[in-house]
């Protein structure tokens, strides 16, 4: 969960896009979706473009991240949902048991009723 301090901090920093940044690939790298860390932002929206003394470059960081967040920008600058991971190591196949009498089982498609 986004806290509005964290929020708030990220705007008023002397990097707010970068700051802002942080937040969603933390967020993103924790298993969110974008649609998930975008709705968040957007609960705070009001806030942020009422909050005392922010300045234009913290306004514009906050709203080119909402439109990063929604798909509303080149492709190359959007925000995409991290992929599930791929198992890092495979499950070695078990070995083929023979069968111990020694002759391999036969299975009959007939019943003996």
């Amino acid at each position: 969960m986004i806290s509005f301090d964290a929020i708030r901090t990220a705007v008023f920093s002397e990097l707010p896009w970068t700051r802002l940044n942080e937040i969603v690939r933390a967020e993103l790298a924790g298993g969110r979706t974008t649609k998930q860390v975008l709705a968040e932002f957007a609960n705070f929206a009001d806030r942020v473009w009422d909050l005392t003394g922010i300045s234009e470059d913290g306004k514009d960081s906050f709203g080119d991240t909402l439109d990063a967040l929604n798909g509303n920008c080149r492709s190359d600058q959007c925000y995409r949902d991290i992929p599930p991971a791929l198992p890092t190591e495979i499950e070695p196949r078990r070995p083929l048991v023979p069968p111990t009498s020694g002759s391999p089982v036969e299975v009959s498609s007939r019943s003996n009723s």
